[in-house]
């Protein structure tokens, strides 16, 4: 099994663990508030990244041809032609998947289907991720068309939003913990958590601005905030995911 397919089985079997939300439906005003934060704090929003997945209905005799089909809707929503992207696939006796991919020099879109558990027990699950650069206000429409996918093919759609920024340089660690504040601060958000490792910092709290939620040890998440120095190109990375970050930082 390839890094890809490691990575979306274990987003799947980590984040369908923890996620408990009071809501069936998401706007964009989360990832509206989440660039506002990062403005606040003196960041540009760079990079964009959207994971939407969800549980769907598994129809009696799912053959190969129907995931495919399935996965050609999803990207066919998304106003991608067949022509523009390529797709793979993964098919053994545990599990199968078949996954479609577009590049250009702005943006990543992907859509996979997977059943998993088989023979036992099968699942079948629609991730869509799209990662756009320099993402703008139109960033929003990626995430209600990955919502209304799902909401469409029968799922309750669970919807991370990251949103990655840089600054030039190594900041002193006062200025790593002001900005911290600041983009807490817009949010409103208490934090839950706080991680170092190395030269990198996770926070994890809970806004009451946001919608959805993961509980975690019986605390409410849905806010994460990561920073970090690259000294291979002089950056100082700041990171912000609601609930989580579905991303590496």
């Amino acid at each position: 099994m390839g890094r890809r397919e490691m990575w979306f089985v274990t987003l799947l079997a980590v984040v369908s663990l923890l996620w408990v939300s009071g809501l069936s439906y998401r706007t964009a005003f989360s990832s509206r508030l989440l660039a506002d934060s990062m403005r606040t704090a003196g960041v540009h929003v760079q990079e964009a990244h959207v994971n939407g997945w969800a549980q769907i209905a598994l129809h009696a005799g799912s053959e190969n041809r129907d995931l495919e089909e399935t996965v050609h809707a999803a990207m066919g929503k998304l106003n991608l032609d067949r022509k523009q992207y390529s797709v793979s696939r993964h098919l053994d006796q545990t599990q199968r998947m078949i996954r479609a991919e577009y590049r250009n020099d702005h943006a990543q879109v992907t859509a996979a289907v997977q059943i998993v558990g088989l023979p036992a027990a099968p699942e079948r699950y629609i991730v869509i991720n799209i990662l756009a650069a320099n993402p703008g206000e139109n960033f929003s429409e990626w995430e209600n068309k990955a919502e209304q996918i799902i909401k469409d093919m029968g799922g309750l759609p669970r919807i991370s939003t990251c949103l990655v920024g840089w600054l030039d340089g190594k900041l002193e660690r006062d200025e790593w913990t002001k900005r911290f504040h600041t983009v807490l601060n817009v949010l409103d958000a208490t934090v839950v958590s706080t991680m170092c490792d190395g030269g990198t910092v996770s926070i994890t709290g809970y806004s009451p601005l946001l919608q959805d939620w993961l509980t975690v040890e019986g605390r409410r998440i849905n806010v994460n905030l990561a920073m970090r120095y690259s000294p291979y190109d002089n950056r100082t990375y700041i990171t912000i995911g609601s609930p989580v970050i579905t991303r590496e930082y």
